[in-house]
């Protein structure tokens, strides 16, 4: 509607190299309304982003609200929430981030996880080697030795995945709050859009 205030964070592919290797989870793209700043936002639509390979092809982003399991780990975010980390599977890397928090940052690479929307602007998570950084949107990052790929951020975030070669961070999960909404899962690869179509005055 006319005078509406929109947040917009457009999700970015997970980095790493196409040589087999894990790479960092991709961010999930937001839309949010609110009347002051993004950190007091509300959700109209959100779009999970993929977990990163390893070296399988990652898992993709979610049409549920909830974020994806990492393989061989723990279940993702739930309520909009950020995804767990691998402390429990090995104590690898971080979650992603949900649209509320913060994945989870335990284990010896938590430090790796991604950012949630409101908490911490979607950032996504750094690496500790290989510059396997998670993308923009609250991506989990990774790293390049006997390692999984990075969880996907999104409306909820994906879990990590335990810590070893062959393994796939969880997708995000999506939030749509339209009439009529469509949901198509792992529709798009590469980076994240958002369009903005007017309408007929």
């Amino acid at each position: 509607t006319a005078g509406q205030k929109l947040f917009i964070a457009v999700g970015q592919q997970g980095n790493g190299p196409n040589d087999g290797g894990a790479c960092g989870g991709g961010g999930g793209t937001f839309v949010a309304t609110g009347n002051a700043t993004y950190t007091t936002s509300t959700p109209l639509i959100v779009a999970g982003g993929g977990g990163g390979q390893s070296p399988q092809v990652g898992q993709p982003g979610l049409t549920t609200s909830n974020g994806g399991q990492g393989e061989g780990c723990q279940p993702g975010g739930t309520n909009g929430n950020g995804g767990a980390d691998a402390s429990n599977c090995g104590s690898g890397a971080g979650g992603a981030g949900g649209f509320y928090t913060n994945g989870a940052s335990g284990g010896n690479y938590g430090n790796q996880y991604g950012s949630g929307f409101i908490s911490g602007a979607a950032i996504g998570g750094s690496s500790s080697s290989g510059s396997r950084e998670g993308g923009f949107g609250g991506g989990a990052g990774t790293h390049s030795n006997n390692t999984g790929g990075g969880a996907g951020g999104g409306y909820s975030g994906g879990s990590a995945s335990y810590h070893g070669s062959n393994y796939e961070g969880g997708g995000g999960g999506s939030f749509n709050s339209g009439n009529n909404p469509v949901n198509t899962q792992g529709i798009n690869a590469g980076n994240g859009s958002v369009i903005i179509t007017p309408l007929a005055a």
